[in-house]
């Protein structure tokens, strides 16, 4: 737990910082803040943006709360709510999401023990979320995955 602002923060959430600049988040090793990590310009507007509102972070990107952004897999659509990002979970490609193979794959993307092809897409282990391996990795990089806080049903999120 977090507390910033006032209020309680629960692992995975994140929040508008003390500067209205960028974002903070709630890890298991307490409050992390970007504070520049993201360059030295403010990607807020601060007259949109208070300390402590509720926000997004995708990739390597901040959203607030009403943004609409297309998922790095090309195909899928997110909105940033006061819940996290909610995004719809459809397969992009004719062949669907893709399989993991056990057998590491050199310079492509590790998820919990399986690897992935460079530009493929796969369900989270949450059976919720989507991933898609968006740059060649070095083993344990190179891919982002969506972080839909709310239970799935089986469908899109929301329009796509």
């Amino acid at each position: 737990m977090c507390s910033a602002h006032g209020r309680t923060f629960h692992p995975g959430d994140v929040w508008v910082d003390a500067n209205a600049c960028d974002v903070c988040q709630c890890t298991e090793y307490g409050e992390q803040c970007n504070a520049g990590f993201l360059g030295t310009t403010c990607p807020f507007n601060s007259t949109v943006a208070s300390p402590g509102d509720p926000a997004c972070v995708y990739g390597y990107t901040s959203h607030l709360v009403g943004d609409v952004i297309s998922a790095l897999d090309g195909c899928n659509k997110c909105l940033c709510t006061e819940l996290g990002l909610q995004c719809t979970a459809k397969a992009c490609g004719p062949n669907g999401f893709a399989k993991p193979s056990s057998e590491p794959l050199y310079g492509e993307c590790e998820y919990e023990g399986g690897w992935y092809m460079h530009e493929t897409q796969w369900r989270a282990s949450d059976g919720c979320n989507t991933c898609y391996c968006y740059t060649v990795g070095n083993y344990r990089g190179g891919h982002v995955c969506t972080t839909n806080k709310c239970a799935c049903h089986g469908s899109a999120i929301i329009a796509g």
